[in-house]
């Protein structure tokens, strides 16, 4: 019988977020509510910090409705809302929520269709004054919801958010100060520059006092080795070299971590004798399909100069110089310059702390594994011949300096042409 992980991956390196936010809870209670936004690169931990804040509202007495946007229902309006109270709102009797809108459940009506009945029609009125009457009942729904109970508000992924969820968003959170109610948002940092209504309801809130922002870095090596060390049992020691190779590989990202780590179990690479795990000192960690995935689906998004870019980069290598890519692009420089922007802007790549020449690097190794790994055999061939050119041409006279990088790309490009030179630098 196959091992498996037991429990769920410790929360590790979110002791600061927990504590503000422990402390959001209990201020709320109190009446003084408060709105946060949790944000970070895919797989940092975001959705699984807003759970464990949700089981300590719960038994701190909180009511807890959860939303989620989605990117198929970025055009349907008050998508994120509907997705959070439309469960709760349709289990409560006609008579409590006429008591809790005074009167205005035609108005929630309007705002979320499917709680309409033939015994509450939608009331229009006129267009200029319908959205505010709108924003208000729901605004004053919120309010009385949270007088009953504390309440707390999750609404994830906001990068997919539509506008006027922003705008329901923006109102409740205005007042949200004044009543036990926490707000509890995330969204991807990656993606927040494609949505304009993110990045102004978040700075509005800011500058009105009324949202506090939490940016969660990846894991440290140390938290790493913390994590690894309360799933297993074992102790630091006997993980190190282990732990070393995980976090260069995943980057202290914790989805990544946690798939590698169910991976390696599922293959019993790490496998229980006893009590005890073994199994620590594997060299070689696979690129598990789930993480795959995600990849792919950044990679996806990506523009088709910029899939260009980022295909080229994997087939240099984890570093690939800024002149390299001028070089062998096929556009002109305002349109690869946008194309750069955009993958530094989604965190596939990172300027490079080289030694002077601009040059990038994968945020992530294990995307240029991806990629490279997909590129069919003539295409890499030829892009290998293509980049040991060209950087034969920008090394020039000191071409030799760099023998053991023009060598690799000379080799693997496996060109009878070319086999002279591969040769030479081999």
């Amino acid at each position: 019988m196959v091992a498996s992980l037991e429990g769920r991956t410790p929360l590790v390196g979110r002791a600061r977020e927990l504590d503000v936010l422990t402390s959001a809870l209990d201020s709320a209670k109190s009446g003084r509510g408060s709105v946060h936004m949790v944000t970070g690169e895919g797989g940092v931990g975001k959705s699984r910090l807003t759970v464990v804040v949700h089981e300590l509202a719960s038994s701190r007495g909180f009511a807890v409705v959860t939303g989620r946007a989605f990117p198929v229902e970025t055009g349907i309006p008050y998508a994120l809302f509907a997705d959070a109270f439309v469960p709760l709102l349709r289990d409560m009797p006609t008579a409590t929520l006429q008591t809790l809108t005074r009167g205005g459940a035609s108005e929630i009506a309007m705002l979320f269709p499917a709680l309409r009945t033939d015994a509450a029609p939608p009331r229009v009125g006129d267009a200029a004054e319908l959205k505010p009457r709108l924003l208000d009942s729901f605004g004053q729904l919120v309010q009385r919801l949270a007088r009953k109970e504390p309440l707390l508000v999750v609404l994830e992924n906001l990068q997919w958010a539509d506008p006027s969820s922003f705008d329901l968003l923006h109102f409740v959170s205005r007042t949200a100060d004044a009543h036990p109610l926490v707000l509890l948002c995330t969204y991807n940092e990656a993606q927040r520059e494609t949505n304009p209504m993110l990045r102004a309801t978040e700075q509005s809130l800011i500058s009105l006092g009324r949202l506090e922002r939490h940016l969660l870095p990846p894991l440290t090596i140390e938290e790493t080795t913390e994590l690894v060390t309360l799933q297993f049992n074992v102790a630091a020691p006997v993980v190190e070299d282990f732990v070393r190779l995980l976090h260069d590989r995943t980057r202290g990202n914790p989805f990544f971590i946690e798939e590698t780590l169910k991976a390696l179990v599922q293959s019993e690479r790490l496998h229980r004798d006893g009590e005890r795990w073994l199994g620590w000192e594997t060299e070689h960690l696979a690129l598990p399909t789930s993480i795959r995935d995600a990849l792919r689906a950044r990679y996806d998004r990506l523009s088709p100069t910029a899939q260009d870019v980022v295909i080229l980069a994997a087939v240099v290598g984890t570093t690939v110089p800024h002149a390299l890519i001028e070089a062998m692009a096929e556009v002109d420089q305002p349109v690869l310059l946008a194309a750069v922007d955009e993958l530094l802007r989604e965190r596939v790549f990172v300027e490079s702390p080289g030694d002077g020449v601009l040059a990038y690097e994968f945020m992530h190794p294990l995307m240029q594994e991806m990629l490279y790994a997909e590129i069919a055999r003539a295409r890499v061939r030829a892009l290998h011949a293509q980049i040991a050119d060209s950087l034969e041409g920008l090394y020039g006279a000191t071409a030799t300096d760099h023998a053991d990088e023009l060598a690799v790309h000379f080799l693997r490009a496996e060109s009878p042409a070319q086999s002279d030179r591969a040769c030479r630098y081999a």
